[in-house]
């Protein structure tokens, strides 16, 4: 038996990042790639502007993670972002299988593993980002939430929506965002709310 932080360690890295900030009084944003934290509002006191990684394309220019439906869908199409999100004082995780993966035979392996089976989740998203004031539990949950997928991690946040938000894409292309960031989230694509 082996215990693996790697789950929760950038996002536990720049909440200390944030804190020694915040000690110092500094404003910024801390980008550990996948992993953003921001610390108070940019210094002309607007918000901060992240972007949200789309699913990335293979080297044959494929999106495999997608339904065949959805991988060939104009909308998505050239994409480099599914949706901007203005925030500060936040973190802003994201967890895909299109980061790290291997191709066998043809069939796409990522690195996102479902604890029940001990084989990459084949649950129904692609892309899950948290937004929340902790960045430990943001990674935690990016991570968690991929692998129960869409259902499951509705009625978890409804549970929690005041530690939490969520912006998801599932395996048909479609975006999913909870409602709690409904004013600070714009998108080119539909956004389904979960409210």
């Amino acid at each position: 038996m082996k215990i693996d932080l790697g789950g929760i360690t950038k996002g536990y890295a720049s909440s200390r990042l944030t804190d020694i900030f915040m000690k110092h009084d500094v404003q910024g944003m801390i980008n550990l790639g996948g992993n953003v934290q921001v610390c108070g509002p940019k210094p002309d006191g607007s918000d901060w502007r992240v972007a949200i990684q789309a699913p990335e394309r293979t080297e044959e220019n494929t999106l495999p993670w997608l339904s065949q439906a959805a991988s060939g869908s104009a909308s998505l199409a050239g994409l480099d972002y599914i949706g901007v999100l203005e925030t500060n004082d936040q973190a802003v995780i994201t967890s895909g299988g299109y980061e790290r993966y291997f191709e066998k035979d043809g069939v796409y392996y990522h690195h996102i593993i479902d604890p029940k089976t001990g084989y990459p989740s084949d649950a129904d998203l692609v892309s899950v980002t948290i937004v929340s004031e902790d960045g430990t539990l943001a990674d935690g949950l990016s991570t968690s939430m991929f692998v129960l997928g869409l259902d499951k991690a509705s009625e978890i946040w409804r549970a929690h929506s005041d530690e939490f938000d969520m912006i998801l894409m599932d395996t048909d292309g479609k975006m999913y965002a909870t409602e709690g960031i409904k004013d600070q989230l714009t998108s080119d694509l539909e956004i389904h709310w979960i409210e």
